[in-house]
């Protein structure tokens, strides 16, 4: 008698963690059609979305540094005090400590995966002394 009421029992715990992986199954693939992945930077055009005007920065001064953060990466620190993180800086300016002036073009339709200051497209960048 013990033999069968174990053997239901371990039936039971079997048909209870089938159910449990189903409904976790069933709950993961809902979300999944709803929000498109983010473009990769070669694919995303000016076309996409309109640039407001208040989102330009112009002829702003500040300095290329190092940020040792996922992987690293080169970004600007403005004479404003905030962190901007271009995606399309030049191979000649990163170097850590180079001082710029540069105009760009805030793009908050664009994730990075730094997670790192404002993320911005340069449209003119020069160096200073």
């Amino acid at each position: 008698m013990t033999k069968n009421r174990s053997l239901k029992f371990f039936r039971f715990k079997i048909l209870l963690l089938i159910l449990a992986l189903l409904i976790i199954c069933c709950a993961s693939r809902q979300n999944t059609h709803k929000k498109p992945l983010p473009q990769e930077k070669s694919a995303v055009t000016n076309e996409q979305k309109p640039i407001d005007a208040n989102s330009q920065i112009k002829d702003m001064k500040g300095i290329i540094i190092y940020v040792d953060l996922e992987g690293g990466f080169y970004g600007i620190r403005g004479e404003d005090g905030k962190s901007y993180n271009p995606i399309n800086l030049d191979a000649e300016y990163k170097r850590d400590g180079i001082r710029i002036k540069f105009s760009a073009v805030v793009r908050k339709d664009i994730m990075s995966i730094q997670m790192w200051g404002t993320i911005i497209e340069i449209q003119k960048i020069e160096k200073i002394d």
